[in-house]
């Protein structure tokens, strides 16, 4: 192991994530971070620098999670007041795409079912195959 491999991250590998996150290529994120690609790069290859960028990706995909939830139940709320408006054509609009996304609910909802099931007896063949063998 290595002293980097110890070590915590510079204040510069600290821009250099904030970079990662948010130019468009590498190459551009290591410009703007002042360093060059072959080093970006190394310390892509570090397992704290890995950590780090994994921590503070799953950091914004939990806050833009956050965003989404509030957006759909502001939508929500919305088209639930459209499905009773005194305009027709707004309330026939609400209605079909009330029903549009509800049909496509179902289908991810059947499919994860599905897919429970086929894990589930692909479970049940491997341990029938570990319990043949033994």
């Amino acid at each position: 192991m290595t002293q980097n491999d110890t070590q915590e991250l510079t204040p510069k590998q600290r821009r250099a994530i904030d970079y990662l996150l948010s130019a468009p290529t590498v190459g551009e994120a290591a410009k703007r971070a002042g360093v060059g690609r072959k080093t970006l790069y190394r310390w892509l290859a570090m397992p704290q620098f890995q950590a780090e960028l994994a921590r503070r990706v799953a950091s914004i995909s939990d806050m833009s999670r956050i965003r989404i939830q509030a957006g759909l139940d502001l939508a929500l709320d919305a088209a639930t007041l459209s499905l009773t408006s005194q305009n027709e054509r707004i309330r026939l609009r609400a209605w079909g795409s009330f029903l549009s996304f509800y049909s496509g609910l179902k289908q991810v909802l059947d499919l994860e079912q599905r897919v429970r099931m086929l894990e589930g007896k692909d479970e049940a063949v491997r341990t029938e195959s570990r319990g043949a063998r033994t």
